[in-house]
């Protein structure tokens, strides 16, 4: 059976660090359909603390959250992000060293203990442009980007 693919991407507007956070995911079923899309700002306690860092991995938390309320952790899945920090950390590829991210990283690493099939791949961004799109949504609805 084909896996399920899905991606993810963070944004981090005007500035990074410190700016606004936002995160976009999306995910195909086994026939390349698209099933399920989400977009959304992240309230970050610590505007200071906030990083295109902190919003990727908030976007695969996200991501990978929906998955298991969906009980798709039984799946095969491939997710895809243009960050090559967070698909080689949650990947095991790389450690987690430190950095604003750690403690969203931490909670990726907890809630990936419940997939039996699941695997990271880092692609071009250039070949995530829907969920760059969902991600910078929710930016640009505010204001924060021009539209």
């Amino acid at each position: 059976m084909a896996p399920i693919n899905a991606y993810f991407d963070g944004a981090c507007w005007p500035i990074n660090p410190g700016g606004n956070l936002a995160y976009g995911f999306y995910f195909e079923d086994q026939s390349g359909e698209l099933c399920y899309a989400a977009g959304d700002l992240y309230e970050w306690a610590d505007p200071k603390q906030g990083s295109n860092n902190v919003a990727e991995y908030y976007a695969a938390f996200s991501l990978l959250k929906t998955l298991v309320e969906l009980e798709l952790q039984n799946e095969k899945i491939i997710i895809h992000g243009d960050s090559k920090l967070v698909t080689n950390q949650l990947a095991g590829n790389w450690k987690i060293k430190a950095g604003a991210y750690v403690a969203v990283a931490h909670k990726c690493l907890s809630i990936l203990t419940r997939f039996s099939n699941i695997a990271f791949k880092w692609i071009p961004r250039e070949q995530n442009a829907v969920a760059d799109y969902l991600s910078k949504e929710p930016l640009k609805k505010l204001g924060y980007i021009a539209k």
